[in-house]
């Protein structure tokens, strides 16, 4: 990844403040009553004349897609299942190791759980599809999994219509838990015990980060972007 010196940030930073502050006189969408400032909504536009006949022509050629045959042809491009062989390094001595990962990635991926899952499959047992997970995955096995989907996707011609790659939001969403969880917080804006997931979302419409974070940690600098090795991460950021 890119280093950028906090000097270079900084500067940036001071540039951008400078820049808003003198278009704030002609900013229709801003005011300042004493010392309070006042944002306004903004205008709804106009949706496009053709928007709604384009609509609906990708719905007619785009047919639907079960997410099982999605995880079966993403399984079949990459071989993801060889990248959580057991963790002694042996070779595998799971039958139909590709059956086995997919249902283990369909059941923690879809937040099913392993009882649910095992009534919605033939041939496997809750125990057996809960002990893929226990045995053969890892956090940085997923993280270098997570990488390799990720550069597969860049190599699309789709994603690069929707942006550069240089730019990403970063979001948390709260997900109830257990109050009797290490990881379980009161949050006070959203009210209810839980954490909160994490992400970085690329411009190109893909997640580059995400981790479970407890409520009373700062999101605006929780970011592990340089643990993330994929092609996303290696190109230079814009200026702000």
């Amino acid at each position: 990844m890119v280093a950028i010196s906090s000097a270079a940030l900084k500067t940036s930073l001071a540039a951008t403040a400078a820049r808003v502050d003198a278009g704030l006189p002609e900013n229709e969408h801003v005011d300042l009553v004493g010392t309070e400032l006042i944002l306004r909504k903004h205008a709804k536009d106009a949706k496009p004349e053709a928007l709604e006949k384009i609509d609906k022509i990708l719905t007619a050629r785009l047919p639907e897609k079960n997410i099982l045959d999605i995880l079966v042809e993403s399984e079949g491009w990459l071989d993801l299942h060889k990248q959580f062989g057991p963790l002694s390094g042996f070779d595998s001595k799971v039958d139909d190791p590709r059956k086995r990962f997919i249902t283990t990635l369909f059941c923690y991926g879809c937040n099913l759980g392993a009882t649910q899952t095992a009534r919605s499959v033939k041939d496997l047992s809750r125990k057996q599809v809960a002990w893929l997970n226990l045995h053969h995955i890892t956090e940085e096995r997923l993280e270098k999994a997570i990488v390799q989907v990720i550069n597969a996707y860049n190599k699309f011609l789709l994603p690069k219509y929707c942006g550069s790659g240089k730019r990403a939001s970063a979001d948390g969403t709260k997900w109830n838990m257990y109050e009797q969880n290490l990881l379980s917080e009161y949050h006070i804006r959203y009210g209810g015990y839980g954490g909160i997931g994490y992400y970085h979302v690329s411009d190109m419409y893909i997640a580059l980060f995400s981790h479970f974070i407890p409520c009373g940690v700062y999101e605006a600098i929780f970011s592990q972007l340089q643990r993330n090795l994929s092609i996303f991460t290696r190109i230079p950021a814009e200026p702000l």
